[in-house]
């Protein structure tokens, strides 16, 4: 009976912790960041790896949405977000994969003319 109210218990828990980050979240705060990248390599269609030279990526986060800056390596585009913490989130889309955890962001991105892979340093703007 004890393991029984202990679950329930730990459930409950757990469900008002994940209803409080997503209402958090959907309250209509906006956060940007400023990326360093590491690492840029781009594999094309025929297997040929071009690495790029170090830039910039910018994002900003706005319900539970990121959208990518006009300028930098990554521009104009969105991506629907699941979010862990304020350090911690990652969208899977067939075409693309993110994963942004304690100012480390990874995006990797395939076309038709081949696969994109993004490693940066990212901190959180002021806004």
């Amino acid at each position: 009976m004890q393991s029984l109210v202990r679950f329930f218990l730990f459930n409950l828990f757990f469900l008002t912790f994940i209803s409080g980050e997503r209402l958090n979240s959907a309250t209509g705060e906006e956060s940007s960041f400023s990326c360093d990248t590491q690492v840029v390599l781009s594999v094309d269609k025929e297997g040929k790896l071009t690495q790029f030279l170090p830039g910039k990526v910018h994002f900003v986060i706005k319900n539970d949405i990121l959208t990518f800056g006009k300028i930098g390596y990554i521009t104009d585009e969105s991506i629907t977000l699941t979010v862990v913490s304020k350090n911690k989130f990652y969208a899977f889309e067939p075409a693309q994969s993110l994963l942004y955890e304690n100012g480390l962001f990874h995006h990797v991105v395939s076309t038709f003319e081949g696969l994109t892979a993004i490693q940066a340093k990212c901190v959180l703007s002021a806004s």
